[in-house]
């Protein structure tokens, strides 16, 4: 199991179609008639619940279980929300970044830095004028995509939640 908690950034930006890669995930997502806003995430928390034993490939050989603190960063991410400017918003985001852990995770010939993917459906409802709530089912990805001999792994799958909140659209934010 992997717990985390942290601060998620999501920027809407006209100039998204100047950009290469803002013309290449802008245009699925207007042909699906969403909005297509870019996404970034700061995980301070990140706690690992993995075996106390396990062999090279992550496997566990031992009932027992410890928690390895860490931290992660998901600066390449993107978000498709439907429905734009209504109080129920249906979305899609998918994120990709790195965790490092106090400790190998994972496996015995792991490493303290993982490879993430965290892919996220779900939906978003206005609560007040400057604050939602978001409520999502969500995928994540953990593995050191093979910077070792071996890559242990860890995919997990499970509700997620949120709380946003806007800033005010004078703000240079």
């Amino acid at each position: 199991m992997n717990y985390y908690g942290g601060i998620e950034y999501d920027r809407h930006n006209p100039g998204t179609y100047t950009t290469r890669a803002g013309r290449f995930w802008s245009g699925p997502a207007k042909l699906a008639h969403a909005r297509f806003t870019y996404v970034a995430e700061v995980l301070p928390i990140n706690l690992l619940r993995q075996p106390t034993q396990t062999d090279i490939w992550g496997d566990g050989l031992s009932p027992a279980r410890k928690t390895v603190p860490g931290i992660a960063i998901s600066p390449l991410g993107f978000r498709w929300m439907w429905r734009d400017g209504k109080a129920f918003r249906p979305l899609w985001t998918v994120k990709l970044g790195e965790a490092v852990f106090t400790q190998k995770a994972l496996g015995t010939n792991a490493s303290y830095e993982n490879f993430t993917v965290h892919s996220e459906i779900g939906f978003q409802a206005k609560l007040a004028a400057t604050t939602d709530l978001r409520l999502d089912y969500a995928y994540q990805h953990i593995s050191n995509a093979y910077s070792n001999a071996s890559n242990p792994g860890l995919d997990t799958v499970g509700p997620s939640f949120g709380i946003v909140y806007h800033l005010a659209a004078s703000s240079k934010w």
